[in-house]
């Protein structure tokens, strides 16, 4: 689980320039998410981007704006060694966890789908969404609730180009 949140909590309704201490106009149709994150790398790096609640037994994982940033772009750059571009489509057989957001996060920044998988689906479930969803690359969780999902995702689809985390 994890949750976006800002520092001075009292200025949450202020716009998004007020965040990034960036007065220039920033028109919604012509930005997305990662040239945000990045503008906010640059602008506010050491201010706090990002938490995940911990789990059990975990204390909570901050991230802040220059360090997510960091974080996706080394992402995508896995993603890229993978020949995933533009258009292309990677399958996320995860429970929710960090790598989740910043493989959606990177996907978006590559201009890929990223394709989430239910780790939960049984063998037919998963061929199924693999084939209709066109996966070419596929992040599997070796940790969910102790079991191992690679072995399942190699069963179904052997000849996928898969990374591990």
């Amino acid at each position: 689980m994890f949750a976006l949140i800002p520092s001075d909590v009292s200025n949450a309704a202020k716009s998004p320039a007020y965040w990034l201490q960036d007065p220039t106009p920033m028109p919604a149709q012509e930005l997305f998410f990662h040239d945000l994150l990045s503008r906010a790398a640059r602008g506010v790096p050491d201010r706090e981007a990002l938490v995940f609640l911990p789990g059990r037994g975990a204390g909570a994982l901050r991230f802040t704006y220059a360090e997510f940033a960091k974080a996706v772009e080394r992402v995508a750059r896995a993603l890229l060694a993978c020949e995933v571009g533009r258009g292309g489509v990677v399958g996320v057989y995860a429970a929710n966890r960090r790598e989740f957001v910043l493989l959606q996060l990177a996907c978006s920044q590559l201009g890929a789908a990223a394709v989430p998988i239910n780790p939960l689906y049984e063998r037919d479930e998963l061929a199924y969404v693999l084939e209709r969803a066109r996966v070419e690359v596929c992040f599997a969780d070796h940790g969910h609730r102790g079991s191992d999902l690679w072995p399942r995702l190699l069963g179904v689809a052997p000849g996928l180009a898969k990374l591990r985390f």
